[in-house]
């Protein structure tokens, strides 16, 4: 599958900067990251139940391991979920890169809304459950 690209988000998003350089690839070796904070760990529950999209276990750093992500130790690969207190309520930043797809929010309500962007740049069969279990490629972006 070819990259998708940030046209058409809705709602339109105030400031998108398509980015250069390869998709971020998620697949069946994609780790989710999520920090230990108030209401991601619901967050990360509620993308895994939508999504067929694969997550790898080994390595996750959910809320109760008490692991928290950082730009030096995450693992390659990842869809991280965090809080950013400089980030308003119900605010986001989405970060795609080959590495990761960065997801932080002003509160888990942002970091939601920031999923909720992220799930409009794939294709609809990654949420069918009787659809391909593939790799799916999402453009380099900063939303």
């Amino acid at each position: 599958m070819s990259a998708t690209g940030w046209a058409g988000l809705v709602p339109r998003a105030r400031d998108v900067r398509e980015g250069d350089g390869p998709p971020f690839v998620w697949g069946s070796g994609t780790a989710l990251v999520v920090e230990p904070a108030p209401g991601l760990r619901e967050v990360a529950r509620w993308l895994r139940g939508q999504s067929v999209l694969p997550f790898r276990e080994e390595g996750e750093r959910a809320p109760d391991d008490g692991g928290a992500p950082d730009d030096e130790g995450a693992p390659g690969n990842t869809v991280e979920l965090r809080l950013d207190a400089g980030l308003g309520p119900e605010a986001y930043r989405l970060e795609v890169t080959a590495d990761r797809a960065l997801i932080e929010g002003g509160d888990a309500a942002g970091v939601f809304r920031g999923l909720q962007t992220l799930r409009q740049a794939l294709p609809p069969a990654a949420f069918r459950r009787a659809g391909p279990r593939c790799e799916w490629r999402i453009a380099p972006c900063r939303v």
